[in-house]
């Protein structure tokens, strides 16, 4: 265990509030170089390395960290020898546990899961990637997943996902989920078979780097062409631009957060 101060530390990522308020991040110390997942402990204004990091990451844009209903923190990313591994820091035992992905990929720009969920009703984690759909069960430690299949108009509209949101008339049934460049994708859980919408279908574009929804279970929707906002039940859209006050119609990846007030917030590139 390295403790360091705040002043030293070096922040490389988005950053998870855990259940005891401290602060998750990936980061690196400036004095000794030390890179990994550090827990912040905003009282003692001190970092603690939980994770460090012997072999490089692709860190491009960050390392995913989310916690889980236990009380647990999660993180992945791939390994520069293309391996991709979702890890879990256990709070009971503080111990940190790696769990591969079922998948090994090639060196790319950027990181390997861009967004993710977990489901509390049956203990799963949504992983939306570079290579598909991923699903890992917590209770049976098991993976599935789902990619595009050139022969099958009902699969994942392209492996190439941004982000991932579960429906929010109907979270049990169905799962929304963006591409880079081909649109947005409903995955029905039941079936698992997905209905594709894209331009043709009446929105602004079909890369979809975020997915949010507001108090009236509509979905808000970060593309290249403006803020959109849909409505899942009657699949309508309205789109928003810098005419209507927004400072860029390019939104951004991994930018996008939901306060507990409802309050919807979006990276854009202006």
């Amino acid at each position: 265990t390295i403790t360091n101060q705040l002043c030293d530390l070096s922040v490389q990522s988005n950053l998870c509030l855990d259940a005891y308020g401290n602060f998750w991040l990936l980061g690196e110390d400036s004095q000794d170089l030390n890179e990994g997942v550090y827990r912040v402990n905003p009282n003692t204004e001190s970092a603690e390395l939980i994770y460090d990091i012997k072999e490089g990451l692709n860190t491009w844009g960050g390392v995913p960290i989310f916690p889980d209903y236990a009380g647990n923190i999660w993180f992945s990313e791939r390994k520069e020898s293309g391996s991709n591994l979702l890890y879990k820091y256990d709070a009971s035992s503080q111990k940190v546990l790696s769990f591969p992905f079922p998948v090994e990929t090639k060196k790319y720009e950027y990181r390997f899961v861009s967004d993710w969920h977990i489901d509390s009703v049956s203990n799963t984690i949504w992983l939306a990637t570079t290579h598909g759909l991923f699903t890992y069960s917590i209770n049976s430690n098991k993976w599935n997943s789902y990619q595009h299949d050139d022969s099958d108009s009902l699969s994942l509209s392209n492996d190439m996902l941004l982000s991932i949101y579960t429906d929010p008339r109907s979270p049990e049934k169905f799962v929304w989920v963006g591409t880079e460049g081909y649109g947005l994708n409903k995955f029905n859980l039941e079936t698992e078979r997905f209905t594709r919408y894209t331009t043709e279908s009446g929105l602004p574009n079909d890369v979809i780097y975020s997915i949010q929804s507001d108090a009236r279970n509509n979905l808000w929707i970060g593309t290249n062409s403006g803020l959109c906002q849909f409505d899942p039940q009657t699949e309508t859209s309205r789109t928003y631009t810098i005419e209507d006050g927004l400072p860029s119609n390019e939104f951004n990846r991994y930018e996008f957060s939901r306060s507990e007030e409802g309050e919807l917030y979006f990276g854009t590139m202006g």
